[in-house]
């Protein structure tokens, strides 16, 4: 039989109640695999920003970076050319390729989109596909929509029941990590802010520029491909964005080396 991950069990723990939570937590039975969890469900109320981080990543997955890059134009111009081929022909090798008058610009995505999973709550609206879903993200959203003293509520509730006294409530562990992370936030912190809006709206894009001049090309071919148009200098050119294209395989391994 395989032995199930951290995570996998993870998973399982912060669908506890906090009353079931401590149970575990106080048996004398638990092994260092269940204490190391315990551990970051202890660091995620007592407001540790890095726990909670790290519960996000290990459960939802990490949030996409949202990396746009504008590159470079490249042209080739046919100095020599007197008339433009018709649109069903090629010449020189060269693909028949429309013009453009805007920067070219991609997305890359470096988490893969997963489908929505039983999170416990209500019914909920779909996340947003550019981020993973999983245990704690949509209790984040949840608990944004709640009143704002919520939070702090289900954490009181946590401390009571270290004491034996549910008078309180019974908060599950995940509304508690999320409680640490929104409570945080309630008090000013910014990379909790950070954090929440990441989560919930994605990152911000990173731009990036590739080279900052037009590359162009001479070909000597007396006729143009369909497409070219003149420049203002009456030299027929056209942009050829497949060698746009050449710069995408680089930016999705770059891509892969982010981080927070």
């Amino acid at each position: 039989m395989t032995r199930k991950s951290l995570s996998e069990y993870f998973a399982e723990i912060v669908e506890l109640s906090w009353r079931e939570y401590l149970a575990q937590e106080r048996s004398p039975d638990v092994t260092s695999r269940q204490a190391l969890l315990f551990a970051i469900v202890r660091a995620c109320v007592e407001g540790k920003l890095g726990a909670i981080q790290t519960s996000l990543d290990r459960l939802d997955g990490p949030v996409a970076r949202n990396i746009k890059t504008i590159l470079p134009k490249f042209y080739t111009e046919f100095p020599y050319a007197k008339s433009v081929a018709v649109a069903s022909s090629v010449d020189d090798g060269m693909p028949t390729l429309p013009s453009s008058t805007e920067p070219e610009t991609q997305t890359i995505s470096s988490t893969p989109q997963n489908p929505p999973s039983d999170n416990g709550l209500d019914p909920e609206p779909l996340v947003p596909e550019e981020l993973p879903t999983g245990k704690l993200r949509p209790v984040i959203d949840k608990m944004m929509d709640s009143p704002q003293n919520i939070p702090e509520s289900i954490l009181k509730a946590t401390q009571a029941c270290d004491k034996y006294d549910y008078s309180l409530g019974n908060p599950t562990v995940k509304s508690a990590i999320v409680a640490g992370l929104i409570n945080l936030a309630h008090n000013g912190k910014m990379s909790a802010i950070d954090e929440i809006l990441n989560q919930l709206d994605g990152k911000v894009a990173e731009v990036y520029h590739l080279l900052c001049d037009d590359v162009v090309t001479t070909s000597y071919a007396l006729e143009a491909p369909a497409g070219a148009t003149k420049d203002e200098n009456g030299v027929y050119r056209i942009e050829n964005k497949s060698m746009g294209a050449l710069w995408i395989p680089r930016l999705e391994k770059d891509n892969k080396r982010g981080g927070r």
